[in-house]
């Protein structure tokens, strides 16, 4: 079979770490008959012989370029390539019922509604032109799909509410942590990270504002509350930064390798207060290390972490629960106990759903 693989919005971050993926799991494969044609803007150094890129920078030059490509041009690419199906890993399908379609659909904020940003905020704005321009066009493109694949059962509910039409499947991404850190938490615990980027729906403010209220507590127990942004981002994190001054528990480490986020698991309570998440690993690998977890009760937190034995959730937007629970983490100390299935490599139900579609079993 002749597939297209679909990314060309992949430039950085979780989009290009979820096509990276992805491709090396098709590198590890010893029997694949597909071809795969994958569509980027950039040149990626995973080779192999079914694998074929074919580069688009000129799609980025403007969101019309884009919307010229997805609506006009790529039909033509797929005919002369003779392509069987197209696998977008970009949220987004394109509007042709002439070529079948899977969609992996990882970008929640796309579901958002329209009302809940402003476009005469600073910090908001970004969000307000994502959510009331580039959201329903995309989630229009979704009914075109013959699968959309959605990352957790959350998500899948909420797309098959409004695309009741369409065969929606949930798998959950892959976990990985390598062996030098899995099991080694410390009984000594410096205090709590939110590895988080400076975007409002992270609830940064909240959780900042709880440290602030019981600064003597972590005062007295020596304890620290590490931010993985440094200040100076944009509006939001500026607003963070000033939000924070005075209290020397709080520090904001900025950006951190995925292997510095690893050790600093092993002596840090991990604490998510997102409001919007597809499927956060850090969960899972935190749990890989031991230690104690506690999150927002979101709906995606629920679902991820009601299978893991070391989580607690407060209730959103309550700080005073948010802090019983930090107490308690602190108390939890490193025990270790993880269903191993959350490891296994969910790019095979991926695999063979994309040849299952094929073949005309979908």
């Amino acid at each position: 079979m002749r597939i297209a693989v679909i990314d060309v919005a992949a430039e950085s971050g979780g989009a290009l770490s979820v096509l990276n993926d992805f491709l090396y799991y098709l590198v590890s494969l010893e029997h694949d008959n597909n071809e795969y044609y994958v569509f980027v803007s950039q040149k990626l150094n995973i080779e192999k012989e079914n694998i074929h890129y074919i580069i688009k920078p000129e799609i980025k030059r403007s969101w019309f370029s884009r919307l010229k490509w997805e609506r006009i041009d790529a039909q033509g690419e797929f005919d002369e390539l003779n392509i069987d199906l197209v696998f977008s890993l970009q949220n987004t399908g394109f509007y042709s019922k002439k070529i079948k379609q899977i969609v992996y659909f990882h970008n929640v904020l796309l579901l958002e509604s329209k009302k809940k940003y402003s476009i005469w905020n600073k910090e908001q704005r970004k969000y307000a032109i994502y959510t009331k321009a580039i959201a329903p066009y995309t989630i229009a493109s979704l009914k075109y799909a013959d699968t959309i694949i959605c990352q957790t059962k959350t998500i899948c509910a909420d797309i098959k509410n409004r695309l009741p039409d369409t065969n929606v499947v949930a798998v959950y991404p892959n976990v990985h942590v390598d062996e030098e850190y899995r099991n080694t938490a410390n009984e000594l615990i410096k205090g709590f990270i939110y590895p988080t980027s400076p975007v409002p729906f992270k609830r940064v403010e909240s959780i900042i504002e709880c440290v602030k209220e019981h600064n003597n507590w972590f005062e007295d127990n020596n304890l620290e509350m590490l931010i993985t942004i440094k200040g100076d981002e944009n509006a939001y994190a500026s607003k963070l930064l000033e939000l924070s001054r005075g209290c020397e528990a709080i520090k904001l480490i900025g950006y951190q390798t995925r292997e510095r986020i690893m050790q600093l698991y092993q002596d840090h309570v991990l604490i998510v207060n997102s409001e919007l998440e597809s499927f956060p690993l850090l969960f899972l690998e935190k749990s890989i290390i031991g230690g104690a977890v506690i999150s927002a009760d979101y709906a995606y937190a629920i679902e991820i972490t009601g299978k893991l034995p070391n989580v607690e959730v407060y209730k959103k937007e309550n700080m005073e629960d948010m802090f019983e629970k930090m107490k308690w983490a602190i108390s939890y100390g490193s025990n270790y106990d993880m269903d191993s299935s959350w490891e296994t490599n969910s790019w095979e139900k991926v695999i063979e759903i994309i040849n299952n579609s094929c073949r005309g079993n979908l």
